[in-house]
């Protein structure tokens, strides 16, 4: 007899995480909106009563890594400038391990929230973004390659330039021959690169730009991911519709969320759970149920969130009885 939800969580503890991706910084503003902005009649104007820093893009993953109860280093680029020690500060504070080369400028995504209404966001470094420095990503690698056992290196991809070249191919290849599972979160055009890796999570309108189709449904869609993936399993996230996945048949595991209050990050979380499961032996299936129940958690949150697998364990148990 397999082992039970639970039982999966609980193995999370102690397995050792590499997470390579584009890092940034997610800086949340909330106010009050008292009335129009009098200088532009058409926006609102909103004071600001508080703020918060998180950890956003790969940094998010490594981030709910290490909440899950796993061990966590980060890899990635940030600038050397103030929101890039921010992201180093609260590495350091959460307890997850980080090696960063040096970018232009820190990637960092700025929300602005009134009570439970997402206002607006505005980006911040994106102008500055090249292909990673052939120097750093050799460093990186060998960084994460130089005696740190690592369990699973998971790769995420935000399209900010880590992946723009084959720096991911390169971490899959070298990773697949130490016989270090992978996970990876591409994007459209870093489908094909990713592709023999162990896991693909991608969402079901990534799917459709992948199969360049636009009303597919998404059990179509993944029969169409699965002829162009190689060996790889592959998830297809479809928001409220929950997970999709292949299991010698098409499975749609429905989400597990009780109230929508921010989608930021969920995509992390889902990864994050998906890559701690099926490292603790659990079936494809199972990882999905695993991966909905977290990212209904996170999604309750409002701006980038992790969540325990205290919280996911309550949670599973709580559905159960």
């Amino acid at each position: 007899m397999g082992k039970s939800l639970i039982e999966i969580v609980e193995n999370f503890k102690g397995i050792n995480v590499g997470v390579l991706g584009d890092v940034m910084l997610d800086h949340s503003l909330f106010g009050v909106i008292e009335r129009l902005n009098p200088e532009n009649s058409a926006s609102h104007l909103v004071k600001i009563t508080g703020q918060n820093f998180m950890l956003g893009g790969a940094a998010n993953v490594a981030a709910n890594v290490k909440s899950l109860g796993a061990k966590s280093t980060v890899y990635g680029l940030v600038g050397g400038d103030n929101q890039g020690d921010k992201i180093k500060e609260l590495c350091g504070a959460q307890g997850i391990k980080y090696y960063f080369g040096k970018c232009e400028d820190t990637i960092v995504k700025q929300r602005v929230f009134s009570g439970n209404h997402y206002i607006s966001r505005n980006d911040f470094g994106e102008i500055s973004i090249k292909p990673i420095d052939g120097g750093y990503a050799q460093e990186i690698s060998d960084q994460i390659f130089s005696g740190n056992n690592f369990d699973v290196i998971i790769l995420s991809d935000y399209q900010k330039g880590l992946f723009l070249n084959d720096f991911g191919e390169r971490i899959i290849a070298e990773a697949t021959r130490r016989k270090i599972k992978t996970f990876t979160a591409p994007k459209p055009n870093t489908f094909q690169k990713f592709k023999e890796a162990d896991v693909l999570c991608l969402n079901h309108n990534e799917g459709l730009d992948v199969i360049g189709r636009k009303n597919f449904s998404a059990e179509n869609t993944m029969i169409e991911l699965k002829k162009l993936s190689c060996d790889s399993q592959i998830y297809l996230t479809c928001g409220e519709g929950g997970i999709v996945v292949y299991d010698g048949g098409i499975h749609t595991i429905s989400t597990r969320a009780r109230k929508l209050s921010e989608v930021t990050g969920a995509g992390d979380t889902v990864l994050s759970a998906l890559a701690l499961s099926l490292y603790s032996e659990a079936s494809y299936i199972q990882a999905a149920k695993i991966a909905n129940y977290a990212a209904g958690i996170a999604v309750e949150k409002t701006g980038t969130s992790t969540l325990t697998s205290e919280e996911l364990i309550a949670r599973i148990k709580e559905d159960l009885t």
